[in-house]
């Protein structure tokens, strides 16, 4: 990458979600070989699975403050560890114990890989105004399809090993664009987010930080040393006159007003001062009073034996976003992301379930189901991407209620075409639902902070990537696989009522320019 760019490559953040894609579609077109090879029951299966999101949580809460210390290039090191980590658990899945501590492996890896895929896009997309996260998400979808059925092919001959590792070197070409394409330097904070400055001590003054237009010089012991104090040409400050009997005649604005006092205190300053801001020093003779009424507002009154180079005026005040006020938002997102999450996995791992239990399908006829969802997920994300910017609320609610719909022609579907059918209307919904909510909630989002933001929001989101499937396996114990499906469709139809208002909420306050008040 050319040093003097300052933000990564658009071509980065594609490799990087391409370099996911590879790793999960190999995943899923594996994991019954893996089974195989482990000797596992599908009830222990399951539960290795579940240790997948058990070392991905911790992970994905840590990644993000290292990529905003460490910069976005660390993202090539970690997607290069993923797929490093599926030859892993090619090799070592010998048996239950060595599957599980695989899982835990695979779950830190990717974890930490999607905080940085998504804080990557996100910040190509505050750079450039396009909407680059949710295009990068259907170059994920793509690669999942195209990566499952390379991956079926190789598992057909020469097995599970030379797959993973077929994948591994996709994968780290995938690493090289975008290792050239970021770099290790961190963005700079927004200056509207830092703190006032703190008033210098007697010891160590601190220069004025206002842009220099010209010399100041302000009254002082020696009337012939210059003030090393710059004065910009929007602000006076009109020093006392060399002669102390002569008044000064130069007007102050009434923006601002930093007059000492003359150097003879008998003689009265002419120059009026405003009620909105006072720095006056009180006069050498403290028995002559101040012609200037004091202001009721503020009073920064000192002894003129303090150098006039003591202190600095910050400004106006700003009011900084507390981690705590910051953290509310991101949750608040983060939940709201879970539901769409919940929503688009259960349709992915249940989808095929279904297609076999109602219809005796299978196992070539119900494997159409994946991948009609993920073909229909990739159409959507690069045709509607645009949408995510321009119409950002239209288009989570349009998804919402186009996965409510999707949902219940999937579960009462007569015929697999119809349930197929149902199952692409789902992803045409869901999705653009979570791109386009990281994208809208965090586009003010102050760019040296937008990796922990979006591990917030992503950890968060994670749960109901996790709990989505569980949360139809019970209600399909409790009922039929059907009605499972219908309780998708009322967190979908959830989403559709509360994600716009709240997402709109969210990003009013994690704005990046602190407010004045």
């Amino acid at each position: 990458m050319n040093p003097s760019r300052s933000h990564p490559s658009a071509l980065a953040a594609y490799a990087a979600f391409a370099g996911m894609g590879v790793f999960w579609g190999t995943w899923g077109a594996a994991l019954p070989a893996l089974r195989s090879q482990a000797g596992l029951t599908e009830a222990q299966l399951g539960t290795a699975l579940l240790f997948v999101g058990v070392g991905a949580l911790p992970a994905m809460f840590l990644t993000g403050r290292l990529i905003d210390r460490l910069g976005l290039r660390l993202t090539a090191v970690l997607l290069g560890l993923l797929g490093a980590a599926g030859t892993v658990i090619a090799v070592g899945a010998q048996g239950y114990a060595a599957v599980v501590a695989c899982m835990l492996l695979v779950g830190a890896t990717s974890g930490a890989t999607d905080v940085a895929i998504n804080t990557l896009a996100g910040q190509v997309e505050h750079h450039t105004a396009q909407p680059l996260v949710t295009r990068a998400h259907g170059t994920f979808s793509l690669a999942v399809v195209v990566s499952s059925l390379s991956a079926g092919a190789l598992l057909g001959g020469p097995g599970l090993t030379t797959t993973f590792t077929a994948a591994l070197i996709a994968v780290l070409a995938l690493c090289a664009f975008v290792w050239s394409g970021t770099t290790f330097t961190t963005p700079a904070p927004n200056p509207a987010t830092r703190p006032n400055l703190p008033a210098a001590s007697s010891s160590t003054p601190l220069a004025d930080p206002r842009p220099t237009t010209r010399s100041q010089a302000p009254a002082a012991a020696n009337p012939a040393a210059p003030s090393p104090v710059p004065e910009p040409a929007a602000h006076l400050d009109a020093p006392a006159a060399a002669n102390p009997a002569t008044p000064s005649l130069v007007p102050e604005p009434a923006a601002h007003l930093d007059a000492p006092a003359a150097a003879n205190p008998a003689t009265p300053s002419l120059v009026p001062e405003p009620a909105a801001h006072l720095d006056a020093p009180a006069a050498a003779n403290p028995a002559t009073p101040s012609s200037v009424p004091e202001p009721a507002t503020r009073s920064d009154a000192s002894t003129a034996a303090i150098p006039a180079t003591t202190s600095v005026d910050p400004g106006p005040a700003t009011i900084i976003p507390k981690p705590l006020t910051l953290a509310a938002p991101l949750l608040l997102l983060g939940f709201i992301g879970a539901l769409a999450y919940a929503t688009e996995n259960a349709h992915q791992s249940w989808g095929a379930v279904l297609i076999t239990e109602s219809f005796t399908a299978s196992p070539q006829l119900a494997s159409t189901a994946p991948a009609t969802f993920a073909a229909a997920a990739a159409l959507a994300r690069l045709t509607l991407a645009p949408l995510s910017r321009s119409h950002p609320v239209q288009l989570l609610i349009a998804g919402g209620a186009a996965a409510t719909v999707g949902s219940i022609v999937l579960a009462t579907a007569p015929s697999i075409p119809v349930a197929l059918l149902g199952l692409a209307i789902a992803a045409l919904g869901t999705a653009t639902l979570f791109p386009t909510l990281i994208s809208y909630g965090l586009r003010t989002i102050d760019p040296a902070r937008r990796g922990r933001a979006t591990s917030t929001v992503a950890t968060t989101a994670y749960l109901g990537f996790l709990l989505g499937p569980a949360y139809v396996g019970l209600i399909a114990h409790a009922a039929t696989l059907r009605w499972a499906i219908i309780g998708i469709a009322a967190l979908a139809l959830i989403f559709t009522a509360v994600a716009a208002p709240a997402s709109r909420w969210a990003g009013r306050r994690v704005q990046a320019p602190a407010r004045q008040r």
